[in-house]
């Protein structure tokens, strides 16, 4: 009896083996995307639909997103396995365009996109901006409200929460404030912040859900998770601070990925309307690029933004690491 079965295994083996060999290799992609499964995979599916290219994805956990893709990256960068690296905001890009990690494309979708949101030496290209937004429980009265006014605002920190300043977006924020006010004082606020007591949570997702659960009252997150909060009904206020930080996703192509010419082909996708639109759709970007696209989610008015080289916030990253992880175990 176990000889037969172990026959017919060898059979199948051998058919397999076959089959492979008679059918031509299905085109691929490897993307590597700190952008969340949600609003990611519908224009992963989309790009499979019309181009044939079969998309191998890897996503990146909440609480170390896009910093651990972009260390895996640098780690593979010997003997890479990823051809499109596309981050849900632009400092580890930068960061990976500086250690070499990155080749230049100019896709010819990039046209649209206005200058200040891409690389002059064409190693990333930004799309579907994001904006930092606060979400507040019902009975909490909008205003505007620095994050710098935080430490004073009149509510215990304990009804207050912001996502890790060592990941992410939030991550990018820090990085921020640090090129803007200088280390010293950018330090003080976080310090001050801590102080209060704070709620320092590992994502912004996990900020908007205290906030519609009721265990907080204002929280700082991103525009995409307020938007999939008001979009299921939650009873919550949403609104930008009096001065708030707008960041791209970027994409960028891998230096020495296996399929360079799959890559062109999604990062042409990714930049077109088309994609866009799927964005918009799925709540993920709240200030559309292109010409006529339709209303995004939450439809905030044109918010005042920190304009900040990007280079400078790619230069600040790790000074504000550095400083911000003796502040956060004090």
């Amino acid at each position: 009896m176990k000889s037969s079965v172990l026959l017919v295994l060898i059979t199948l083996a051998i058919a397999g083996c076959a089959l492979k060999a008679r059918n031509p290799k299905t085109p691929v992609v490897v993307v590597y995307t700190s952008v969340d499964q949600v609003f990611a995979e519908p224009v992963l599916k989309a790009f499979e639909n019309k181009t044939g290219i079969k998309v191998l994805a890897v996503y990146d956990a909440e609480a170390t997103k896009t910093t651990g893709l972009a260390n895996r990256l640098i780690a593979e960068a010997a003997r890479p396995r990823c051809d499109v690296f596309w981050n849900g905001e632009f400092v580890q890009t930068l960061r990976l365009k500086s250690k070499g990690v990155l080749a230049p494309y100019e896709s010819p979708q990039a046209s649209i996109i206005p200058a200040s949101l891409k690389d002059k030496e064409s190693y990333w290209t930004g799309l579907a901006p994001r904006v930092r937004v606060w979400m507040s429980s019902a009975d909490f009265k909008p205003h505007p409200i620095a994050f710098e006014d935080l430490p004073g605002l009149n509510l215990p920190g304990s009804k207050i929460a912001m996502s890790d300043p060592l990941f992410g977006t939030a991550s990018f924020q820090a990085a921020a404030l640090y090129a803007s006010k200088g280390p010293a004082e950018a330090g003080k606020i976080y310090e001050a912040i801590v102080r209060k007591g704070v709620r320092i949570v590992p994502g912004n997702s996990v900020v908007r859900d205290l906030v519609v659960a009721g265990q907080i009252t204002l929280g700082l997150t991103d525009s995409d998770d307020a938007c999939g909060a008001v979009r299921k009904g939650a009873k919550v206020h949403v609104f930008t601070p009096k001065t708030t930080w707008v960041f791209p996703s970027t994409v960028g192509l891998v230096k020495g990925g296996p399929n360079p010419e799959s890559a062109k082909k999604f990062i042409d996708f990714l930049l077109s309307q088309e994609a866009e639109e799927i964005l918009i759709k799925e709540g993920f970007t709240e200030l559309p690029l292109h010409p006529n696209a339709s209303k995004p989610c939450l439809n905030l008015p044109r918010p005042e933004a920190y304009e900040i080289d990007p280079q400078k916030l790619a230069d600040h990253l790790e000074i504000a690491h550095r400083d911000l992880r003796d502040r956060l175990r004090k």
